[in-house]
């Protein structure tokens, strides 16, 4: 099926997403680091996908194997744990976004330590979510321009194989979102899981910061 992509995305991901020449920072034991560029990311997933979306209202991991390409001659491979995550897309999308789960049995060599990390996936073979994709994924970057306590992200190119078809592989846009402990710890702060906290208790001057940030998302 041919692919259409709005032009006015390309011209702007074009000048966050430069050509890659290197993928990222070479793996060492405490893994890569996956937002230190803001190039394209070339990745290969490789999972039973047929048991994904039929399993994907379930909580529990399945195994998988992520590669992530650091030069154009070299990538490096770990074994690692996913599932569907979401609310409404969980239930809408008929390819949901994916928790990444790693961990530290790998080798020497590892894209990251044990932990989490979010990745947002197309949603839909429909060309129109290839641009909701692209819009989402400005809309972190623009917020990172006005605030550190904001989620780096990075725009990555999939191939996701299937392990017991491999004939159905294809390929599709996404990006990662930084875990909430990465984005705590450079900010020197701590995650609270509460869920009671009220408006009197944040800080005013970042309550209107994301107001006026909402507002304007309005007028895009």
């Amino acid at each position: 099926m041919k692919t259409t992509i709005c032009i006015p995305f390309l011209l702007i991901l074009s000048m966050i997403c430069p050509p890659s020449h290197g993928q990222g920072n070479a793996p060492t034991t405490e893994g890569i680091d996956l937002f230190g560029s803001e190039e394209l990311l070339q990745m290969t997933l490789s999972f039973d996908m047929r048991e994904f979306v039929r399993t994907k209202n379930q909580s529990e991991y399945m195994d998988a194997r992520l590669t992530v390409k650091i030069s154009e001659s070299d990538s490096v491979s770990q074994d690692i744990k996913l599932k569907a995550r979401g609310f409404m897309r969980l239930s809408y999308c008929s390819f949901p976004p994916i928790m990444l789960k790693f961990s530290n049995d790998s080798g020497p060599e590892r894209i990251q330590k044990k932990g989490t990390m979010k990745l947002v996936t197309h949603c839909t073979k429909s060309a129109v979510f290839q641009d909701y994709l692209f819009k989402e994924y400005l809309t972190y970057k623009m917020f990172n321009l006005l605030t550190p306590y904001s989620f780096k992200t990075r725009l990555v190119r999939i191939n996701y194989v299937d392990s017991n078809k491999p004939d159905n592989a294809f390929t599709a846009y996404g990006f990662l979102i930084e875990n909430e402990d990465k984005l705590a710890e450079r900010n020197k702060a701590v995650v609270i899981n509460l869920t009671n906290i009220t408006q009197k208790q944040m800080i005013p001057s970042d309550m209107a910061r994301v107001a006026v940030f909402n507002y304007l998302l309005l007028g895009l």
